[in-house]
């Protein structure tokens, strides 16, 4: 577990996003009640104040804005179990819809905005790759058919 004042993230995590908004405890809330993230000690960098949020294997920083530190907007692609199933969760808890579940190239994604204009692409996969590509060819076949 990340001790308090501890900046590291997950080591297998090359990029870590940082998210400035006007309010980050109603962010916070938000990604603990719609992915189940954890929130850690936070820490002082840099003379500002962040929160770690933990999605899954990832963290995300997030701190408030300030006039110093303008609000940031993000977009974020999550891997999830049951996109349906999160996707209503978010919906229930103010988000707003951005594009309703699909399914699209061996995965279902659906994305949705919080109350800050984060885009979260929520996304289930479906299907295996040669699953998908075996259909595509099928479907293909099937189109090309022709008689006399």
């Amino acid at each position: 577990m990340l001790k308090n004042g501890d900046t590291s993230t997950n080591e297998k995590q090359t990029v870590v996003s940082i998210i400035r908004v006007p309010k980050a405890s109603k962010l916070i809330d938000f990604l603990k009640q719609v992915f189940d993230a954890t929130e850690f000690d936070g820490f002082t960098l840099l003379n500002w104040p962040f929160s770690k949020v933990k999605i899954g294997e990832s963290i995300i920083l997030i701190s408030d804005s300030t006039t110093e530190l303008e609000p940031t907007i993000g977009a974020f692609y999550i891997h999830v179990e049951n996109v349906d199933k999160i996707y209503k969760k978010a919906l229930e808890c103010g988000a707003i819809v951005f594009k309703d579940p699909k399914n699209n190239k061996g995965n279902k994604i659906a994305i949705v905005k919080d109350m800050f204009e984060n885009q979260w692409w929520i996304t289930e996969k479906t299907k295996t790759y040669t699953e998908d590509f075996e259909e595509d060819a099928k479907e293909m076949d099937e189109s090309q058919s022709f008689s006399i």
